[in-house]
């Protein structure tokens, strides 16, 4: 979920700067995206809103009213997808890096501690 959020943010960044939202309506939408983001671990998706997407989308319909609707706007659910799935890999590439670090200083003390033996 706090993968489309990011997303969400980012292609809001997007409609800005090509003028489909003004600066006030992206402002808006960005402190309600970073309310959800907050509350990511506790949202319970509603299964007939089809997907996370929708349920982004319906969350802030229902706290910024229609302005929420334009986030789908220039994208397409594929580009939702991808990217929420690029998102996930690359944030599950960094903390598998980081256990590997952890495995390596892990082993590197053993090491030490019996060397010579």
């Amino acid at each position: 979920m706090k993968d489309d959020i990011l997303g969400t943010l980012a292609h809001v960044a997007v409609l800005e700067k090509a003028k489909v939202l003004t600066v006030p309506e992206g402002a808006r939408l960005r402190e309600a995206l970073a309310t959800l983001y907050g509350e990511a671990g506790s949202f319970v998706l509603d299964p007939d809103l089809e997907d996370v997407h929708m349920n982004v989308e319906q969350w802030l319909t229902d706290r910024v009213g229609e302005l929420g609707k334009k986030v789908h706007t220039g994208r397409s659910r594929n580009d939702q997808v991808a990217l929420d799935l690029r998102l996930w890999a690359r944030r599950q590439c960094v903390a598998l890096a980081l256990e590997v670090h952890h495995l390596a200083g892990n082993l590197l003390a053993l090491a030490e501690e019996h060397r010579g033996r």
